[in-house]
């Protein structure tokens, strides 16, 4: 199991797979907390670095947490 140095406190869960999930908006927060980043520049850091990192099925998972219907009013579903 790959775990992301100093992010625990945005960890929700695992998955079935064993990989652990992490909650994506409380890690850009880390990063603008943290780092000192805008929310633009710790998003963009997130997708680049973070999640774009992911090379294989024992690398974490990243979810964005919220209501169905929260997501069907945003237009992300």
């Amino acid at each position: 199991m790959i775990k992301w140095d100093g992010l625990d406190n945005a960890v929700v869960g695992k998955s079935t797979d064993d990989q652990l999930v992490y909650n994506a908006d409380k890690i850009i927060d880390i990063f603008m907390k943290r780092d000192g980043m805008d929310q633009e520049e710790a998003r963009d850091f997130f997708w680049f670095n973070v999640e774009g990192s992911r090379q294989g099925k024992n690398f974490p998972v990243h979810v964005f947490l919220g209501s169905f219907g929260d997501m069907e009013n945003s237009g992300e579903v």
